[in-house]
């Protein structure tokens, strides 16, 4: 984990915060790396595809830059209760990243999901992130899809990651 949120950080640390967690291979396994190796970068803070098309690096994850909604300041003008919201997609190839494997990307999705899920479901994962101010973590997917890339099909899931915070941020 990376820090406390302060007034001073609360944009860049929240990201951090949640990073560390999905970059975590004891959390979230990478399918290509079952001995934990971390031969390859499996969480990405961009979307790869968006360089290259590279199967090579199916499955992944992607962790987008979270959206912020401040409420109404409280009666002093000194705490708000700001809401955050992260999209995680996660990326593989039907056929596996050789495509030489037939559907084997399906059940490489599900278990990212589920990995993803367990995680920010467990009790220990939501103390850790509330002793850091961040409160009312909920993991939710949005949707799965199905995507033709040239002749390949890729899967695509959607999850959302919500959770809010109360600090003081004006002096």
């Amino acid at each position: 984990m990376t820090a406390v949120l302060t007034r001073t950080n609360l944009y860049s640390t929240v990201r951090s915060n949640i990073l560390s967690i999905l970059d975590n291979r004891s959390y979230v396994g990478d399918p290509r790396d079952p001995n934990n190796l971390k031969i390859r970068k499996f969480v990405y803070t961009h979307d790869p595809f968006e360089i290259a098309f590279d199967f090579a690096l199916l499955p992944y994850v992607i962790l987008k830059w979270p959206s912020v909604v401040f409420t109404e300041p409280s009666g002093d003008w000194k705490h708000r209760s700001i809401s955050y919201i992260h999209k995680i997609l996660i990326r593989s190839a039907k056929d596996g990243s050789g495509g030489s494997r037939p559907d084997i990307g399906g059940f490489d999705a599900e278990k990212i999901t589920q990995d993803i899920i367990e995680t920010f479901n467990t009790e220990t994962i939501k103390q850790t992130l509330r002793d850091f101010q961040m409160f009312q973590l909920k993991c939710n997917v949005l949707q799965t899809d199905e995507v033709l890339v040239g002749e390949a099909t890729v899967y695509e899931t959607e999850l959302e990651l919500s959770y809010w915070v109360r600090l003081v941020v004006s002096a």
